[in-house]
């Protein structure tokens, strides 16, 4: 299943974002403030990969929240609504349990509520043609479908079936296969079935980078006590790519083995940046594994401590992981995450929320063609920039502008909140900057793809010098 759309409500600065398209790589481009992360959070939360829920002191929109009970008299609030299309292969999971016409078409609904854990799902589904698909299952002959012709769901199926005095095996078969669906319903066994397909979502942010000296003391008691940070908690999923864990390193008597083990992960996901990394291909990881010295500042003075250290081969010079190229490090703690989801999920959404911020210009053209060529065949990609290096110039229809809307009438001040729009259009100027900066360099670069130039020019014809290469391209539509 694919995300198609969504519409965010009543979350954090998002008061109505307006319904919007979601593709196989949405860009959000917006200034600071704007939202943009807000409107990924929103959508993190309707299936979370980590811990992760909405609450309603955080979430609320804070100029509405001594409010709360009054406008939600129901306790719960709708953050996000969902539209999904549904894969070949989910369809054929309905329709091996109840037939081809169980679903009316393609397109389901998921929304998520400040107020409630689960999700509420909409689906298609046409409660008749799966009772009548299980009729035909059972061979039921015309005598034994008489008593069930007024029946259009399974709970009056099964009504029916209870209270007739006798029953035929076959009628005895179909009432125990009613019997058996998740609360007596086509609509929620057919979501039992839609929803293990559905995918994890996947965030994480420029600020998210692993830790570069661990106390496996403490990272284990911070885990035990539900408190460990973003970035042991990266380090965490190193490991358990690597193939260990921190009772393995806790008790550990063969260091070299379990140094071989993080430096053979740490080896292969280097070997993964630098055939996108243009920027310094001399530097390499070097995982130490030992115990604590006294003279050392707790927690690492005891217990197994780990360093993470880079070192540049060109200079013959190794330093701590959290003194290096924070671009650098970013990118190495989102490949340990993203290797351990590949690894235990697979199946998801992946939210990046200023991906590569610190990163040179060029390094972010590097990321983007990461994230084109190594993510997008698996995955859908949404992620949040500022930076015109970081929007997408092939895939300019799917840029999406987050700004947050201000209005004033007079003295009188109307705050809309953020807002997401297609239309590059429709909104200020400064917003568009960053989008028109990315334009300009990648028209005077000669960059700027044929197929771009024609969506410019559904409203607008931009002229550097007229030339018979300009008007070649524009033959035929002027």
């Amino acid at each position: 299943m694919k995300l198609i759309s969504a519409h965010i409500t009543n979350f954090r600065s998002v008061e109505d974002s307006n319904k919007f398209e979601i593709d196989d790589l949405t860009c959000l481009v917006g200034k600071n403030e704007a939202g943009k992360t807000a409107i990924l959070q929103a959508l993190y939360g309707i299936k979370p990969f980590g811990s992760f829920s909405y609450e309603k002191t955080r979430d609320y929109p804070r100029r509405y929240l001594a409010r709360f009970n009054d406008l939600n008299k129901d306790g719960k609030s709708i953050v996000v609504e969902t539209e999904w299309i549904l894969s070949e292969e989910d369809i054929e999971l309905v329709i091996e349990r109840y037939g081809k016409n169980a679903l009316e078409n393609k397109t389901i609904k998921i929304s998520k509520y400040i107020g409630r854990e689960v999700q509420y799902w909409t689906i298609p589904c046409n409660t008749l043609e799966c009772l009548n698909f299980l009729i035909h299952k059972y061979q039921l002959e015309e005598l034994e479908k008489n008593p069930l012709k007024n029946a259009s769901d399974a709970q009056t199926a099964i009504a029916i079936l209870t209270e007739l005095p006798q029953r035929s095996e076959n009628l005895n078969n179909l009432l125990q296969e009613l019997n058996s669906l998740e609360q007596h319903d086509f609509y929620r066994e057919i979501i039992k079935i839609l929803s293990k397909n559905m995918p994890k979502f996947f965030y994480t942010s420029h600020f998210d980078r692993m830790s570069g000296e661990i106390s496996i003391n403490r990272i284990q008691e911070d885990t035990q006590q539900q408190k460990i940070s973003t970035s042991d908690r990266i380090f965490l999923d190193f490991l358990e790519y690597a193939g260990t864990s921190i009772e393995e390193l806790r008790g550990a008597v063969r260091y070299e083995e379990l140094k071989a083990k993080c430096e053979g992960a740490s080896n292969e996901i280097t070997d993964e940046i630098f055939q996108f990394w243009s920027q310094n291909e001399a530097l390499r990881v070097i995982i130490d594994i030992g115990e604590g010295k006294d003279e050392d500042k707790a927690p690492f003075n005891k217990g197994t401590i780990v360093k993470i250290r880079i070192e540049n081969t060109n200079h013959r010079v190794t330093v701590p992981l959290s003194e290096r190229s924070a671009g650098f490090v970013w990118f190495f703690s989102f490949l340990s995450q993203f290797k351990q989801l590949k690894k235990t999920t697979g199946n998801a959404v992946i939210l990046l929320d200023e991906p590569g911020l610190t990163l040179h210009g060029k390094a972010q053209s590097d990321l983007l063609r990461y994230i084109e060529e190594r993510l997008l065949p698996e995955h859908q990609v949404i992620y949040t920039t500022h930076s015109p290096f970081m929007v997408p110039a092939e895939r300019m229809a799917n840029v999406r502008i987050v700004e947050d809307v201000i209005k004033h009438e007079g003295r009188k001040t109307i705050v809309l909140g953020t807002k997401v729009s297609s239309d590059v259009l429709a909104v200020d100027k400064e917003t568009l900057f960053h989008y028109k900066v990315m334009v300009n360099h990648e028209w005077q670069s000669g960059r700027l793809p044929k197929k771009h130039i024609e969506f410019t020019i559904k409203n607008n014809i931009i002229l550097k010098k007229l030339t018979s290469d300009l008007v070649s391209v524009f033959r035929g539509r002027m």
